[in-house]
């Protein structure tokens, strides 16, 4: 069963939200936004766990965009995670969250 973590929102050229983090997500952040995409990663808190970025124009992050998949491993990235998602549109609020 996926759920989803750590949700917040970005407004291109706007100011960000308060976070809601879980146990499994210890931070998250955003950077590299451009009009168009933007570059969100998440430290998880345990290895071999698969999760994704679900993007969406709503706060129930109905009707989402999905990233690729991502794993946290320790000696590869530090358990670390990236995505990438692109074809934002520019002065829209984004919410996101991390799928486990």
């Amino acid at each position: 069963m996926t759920k989803i973590l750590a949700v917040t929102s970005f407004l291109f050229f706007g100011q960000f939200s308060q976070m809601v983090f879980s146990q499994e997500v210890q931070f998250v952040w955003s950077g590299a936004v451009t009009t168009e995409s933007a570059n969100v990663k998440a430290k998880l808190i345990t290895d071999s766990t698969e999760a994704r970025l679900a993007v969406s124009v709503q706060p129930d992050l109905s009707s989402p965009v999905y990233s690729n998949w991502d794993t946290s491993i320790t000696v590869e990235n530090n358990r670390l995670v990236s995505f990438d998602i692109n074809g934002l549109l520019p002065n829209t609020q984004y919410y996101y969250g991390i799928e486990i």
